[in-house]
């Protein structure tokens, strides 16, 4: 669920909300809808950066009865990716990998990309270290410039 401010083009939307105001009923009652019209067996996935930020009557239990945070990779998710679309398990690029991880904030979703795109190259690793070292770079410039630079990038 996007949180949208008044100045959003698409102000009129009925599922739309401004933060801080309640939900409107009309979201309530569609997803309390969805419940009691379709039966068991149904899984409705809402998405947020902000959880903190959502009307507590949209996450009570009956809602939203699970919670999932989606983290950014780790090694052994990595692991598991580099097993799934690449066939290997061991490589000796993995230690750096490793380390690249512990650095640089990238998502799951991203390795997969990286490793998908690269899947016909000879050096699929060697190029998913490669695009760690950039974003690497990028994150840690990120850091040292003002605001007004990071919005020419």
């Amino acid at each position: 669920m996007k949180i949208i401010k008044r100045s959003h083009p698409n102000l009129n939307h009925p599922l739309l909300y401004k933060q801080g105001q309640h939900p409107p009923q009309g979201l309530l009652n569609a997803i309390d809808g969805l419940w009691s019209c379709c039966g068991e067996e149904r899984i409705i996935v809402l998405t947020t950066n902000h959880k903190e930020k959502l009307d507590p009557a949209l996450l009570r239990p009956g809602r939203m009865d699970m919670h999932i945070h989606l983290s950014y990779c780790t090694f052994s998710a990595f692991q598991q990716l580099a097993f799934n679309y690449l066939g290997i398990s061991h490589h000796n690029l993995f230690q750096e990998i490793q380390w690249l991880l512990g650095k640089v904030q990238v998502t799951p979703a991203e390795i997969s990309g990286e490793l998908t795109k690269n899947f016909n190259s000879k050096a699929p690793l060697e190029e998913l270290v490669r695009f760690l070292h950039n974003k690497d770079v990028v994150q840690e410039n990120s850091k040292e410039l003002p605001l007004q630079e990071l919005v020419k990038l």
